[in-house]
């Protein structure tokens, strides 16, 4: 009975995973970057402007991305992006969606100018 009062009074979703990406260098440094993509099945938590007639959504509520600082051994000159679909399993295939990476290098030569 408690739990059922709990659910009703904190209306949280499970998120969904979406798939699975990891990178690996054809070197030693193996796998150095792994990571999910999920729904955010919450995003108008807490938002207080939503009502009956309005609800947040993903294109007036982006979410905000970042750039994850990765540093891997100057040995590392081929790089091989893994990603496993998670949701297309789930809707039997029936589902399309982009996954970009981008990837930036920084590149310092000799004399200490990059």
């Amino acid at each position: 009975m408690r739990a059922e009062i709990l659910k009703s009074l904190i209306p949280f979703k499970r998120n969904t995973l979406i798939g699975e990406l990891k990178l690996q260098s054809c070197e030693e440094a193996n796998i150095f970057y792994a990571t999910h993509l999920q729904t955010d099945e919450n995003l108008g938590a807490g938002d207080f402007s939503q009502n009956r007639n309005w609800k947040a959504s993903a294109f007036t509520h982006q979410s905000k991305t970042e750039e994850d600082i990765v540093i891997v051994d100057g040995d590392s000159t081929i790089i091989q992006g893994i990603y496993k679909d998670r949701i297309g399993k789930l809707n039997k295939g029936d589902f399309e969606y982009i996954v970009n990476v981008y990837v930036w290098v920084e590149i310092e030569e000799e004399g200490g100018k990059s």
